[in-house]
């Protein structure tokens, strides 16, 4: 029969047992079992300490009789990037298409400049609103 670990109140302290034998001393060959044992917090850290009853010692290791914490789950992978008309929204934003003035009007160059600007902040308001599902 393998050891066991008793606790004996009148004593208040374990004792091991083979069956045939009884001794306070740990015995060599004593294999741990998961009731030696009680988990717990540190206040100071927050970190898990394992105390072992039979010898009143206390470890950050977790015991090897007790079994396997589950390994954490890996995190769900990341969406694909949002496509803006077939593009990033990076390649949208940087790469627009040069667009040019409503009305087919022959502007000067100053008031054509600012016709162009007023023409793509609208396009890409009105772009963004229909990806957003905003109505205009």
């Amino acid at each position: 029969m393998p050891w066991e670990s008793k606790f004996s109140q009148a004593h208040n302290q374990y004792y091991y047992t083979d069956g045939a034998t009884t001794t306070w001393e740990r015995p060599p060959d004593y294999l741990s079992q998961p009731d030696d044992f009680e988990e717990g917090i540190d206040p100071t850290t927050g970190a898990t300490y394992y105390y072992d009853k039979t010898t009143c010692e206390s470890s950050w290791e977790r015991p090897g009789c007790w079994p396997p914490l589950p390994s954490a789950a890996a995190p769900p992978p990341s969406p694909p990037p949002r496509k803006f008309k077939g593009k990033s929204l990076g390649e949208f934003l940087t790469k627009a298409e040069p667009t040019v003035p409503r009305h087919g009007s022959i502007l000067d160059e100053q008031s054509g400049l600012a016709a162009l600007d007023d023409v793509k902040e609208s396009q890409f308001s009105d772009d963004m609103n229909s990806v957003c599902g905003v109505a205009g």
